[in-house]
């Protein structure tokens, strides 16, 4: 059996696991997979053992107290945060009487009285057994279905018990919205999600994980961290889940609408709403604008594949330098050849064959910033700002400002760039001179979650008679749509 785990977990797992904590109650308090805190203890060599650990209790005059009180042993395993099993140890070794309730037979209430309470009141069978409990008589819900069919009274379906209390669940929900609650999601994060929010943490900053934001009840927006020092939203995009086959894009063939467009799936039950996949992120974008807040959108395979670039890039954009160089210390240069290996180690898109003159900045003999221009994508004719990056962990005052309008000065022709929303709202390059020229909207990549590779353009040369997209999906590329674009233009 294999041990490896890619990280470590934190060491007062160790300590609890020793003291008594079960690997479940491990699970709730540090929202790390059961599986991976066994890994993680077996890598340490502290052997799982699949009963109550034979511990001491704590404070047995704690234990005491709790069961005068006629707390349950359900409730005290909460607050010593072991399992049940545990406290029924302790309970049994120092022979302390427990407050759990003894059932036995009951009398069973007259049909008519069930009646009553099932049918003409509409209580499910929760509510019936929560009402006799009140009563002093202590029954399950599953007791209460014993009951409704010893007297064949017809229970409602599950579709019936929906119907009938949805409409209370949602206005209690609907204000609970209205209060300020901001409910979190309800399934777990993935391991990625998590190393990202970690990593945000580890800055020194204050966040909130998998927050679900609704209008008039209705599911509206997820956050997968949010910063609280910060205006910033941000979230990790998985290439599968995000793509146009994720499933949250799915709807049955009766949901169609007309006039919307739809991606038939062979042998399935449900197609793909494309409108939504396109506009998915677009208007995930929007919303936090909309709260004043700048979102920022990580693709999975760029978290894996461009790690170190990636975590630069959030330390910049939260603030975060080791050093800070004013430009007046920096000389401006116009270079002999382009820098690809500079490009390559701080751009997150790395270098690019569509570079023809780069200018940089120099300190103290070393390149720290670097501007570079090429032909505008898919075209021959013209000029555009392609790369834009600096060293890792430098604050250059006034760097990018200076060492943009400079190199735009001695090229001194029209200049074309572009902004991806993803990463940054493009205010430098306003800042730079250059004017908004149109607001693109989304735009998409191909992706393949099997090789777990992306490309920026169909694969191939597309055949008569079939179209982009479906040509691209035979061959396991699958359109995922982006948060947009801005194209930006500088004119001498």
């Amino acid at each position: 059996m294999s041990h490896k785990l890619n990280y470590d977990l934190p060491s007062e797992i160790i300590v609890e696991y020793e003291n008594g904590s079960t690997l479940s109650s491990l699970e709730r308090k540090w929202n790390y997979p059961r599986h991976h805190i066994n890994k993680f203890l077996l890598k340490n060599n502290i052997p799982i053992k699949s009963t109550p650990q034979k511990v001491d209790c704590p404070d047995v005059e704690l234990l005491r107290q709790l069961v005068e009180e006629k707390k349950l042993d359900n409730e005290i395993c909460k607050i010593f945060n072991v399992s049940s099993q545990q406290v029924y140890y302790w309970r049994h070794r120092l022979e302390i009487k427990s407050a759990q309730p003894i059932y036995g037979k009951i009398d069973i209430p007259s049909k008519e009285e069930l009646e009553d309470l099932y049918i003409n009141k509409q209580m499910n069978k929760l509510q019936i057994s929560k009402y006799y409990k009140e009563k002093g008589t202590n029954v399950s819900n599953v007791t209460v279905g014993k009951w409704l069919k010893q007297y064949q009274i017809q229970e409602r379906s599950h579709q019936d018990t929906i119907k009938l209390t949805a409409p209370q669940a949602k206005q209690t929900f609907i204000k609970k919205i209205e209060a300020g609650y901001i409910p979190k999601h309800p399934q777990r994060s993935s391991l990625v999600e998590r190393e990202m929010s970690d990593f945000i943490e580890s800055l020194g900053f204050s966040i909130s994980r998998n927050l679900r934001f609704y209008e008039n009840g209705k599911f509206k927006i997820e956050i997968d961290c949010r910063v609280k020092d910060k205006a910033f939203d941000i979230n990790m995009d998985g290439i599968y889940f995000h793509s146009e086959l994720g499933t949250k894009f799915n709807i049955r063939k009766d949901e169609i609408i007309k006039g919307g467009k739809y991606l038939i799936v062979k042998d399935k039950d449900f197609v793909i709403d494309l409108n939504k996949a396109k506009n998915f992120h677009y208007e995930k974008l929007l919303w936090c604008n909309a709260q004043n807040r700048e979102c920022i959108g990580i693709l999975d395979y760029e978290w894996k594949k461009k790690n170190i670039q990636i975590k630069n890039f959030l330390r910049a954009r939260l603030g975060i330098f080791d050093k800070k160089i004013h430009i007046a210390k920096c000389t401006f240069q116009k270079l002999n050849k382009i820098p690809h290996e500079f490009f390559n180690q701080y751009h997150i898109q790395g270098s690019s064959n569509n570079l023809n003159v780069c200018y940089g900045l120099i300190f103290k003999d070393e390149l720290i910033g670097a501007v570079a221009y090429g032909h505008p994508p898919r075209h021959s004719q013209g000029v555009s700002l392609n790369r834009l990056v600096f060293k890792a962990g430098l604050q250059i005052i006034e760097g990018a400002s200076s060492l943009v309008k400079r190199s735009l000065l001695d090229i001194n022709q029209p200049i074309k760039t572009w902004s991806d929303n993803r990463f940054s709202n493009g205010k430098i390059y306003e800042l730079c001179g250059f004017k908004l020229d149109k607001e693109m909207g989304p735009d998409y990549i191909y992706v393949n979650p099997n090789k777990f590779e992306i490309r920026s353009k169909s694969f191939g040369r597309v055949s008569a008679g079939i179209n982009e997209r479906e040509y691209n999906l035979e061959r396991g590329w699958i359109m995922l749509w982006d948060y947009g674009k801005k194209r930006w233009l500088w004119e001498p």
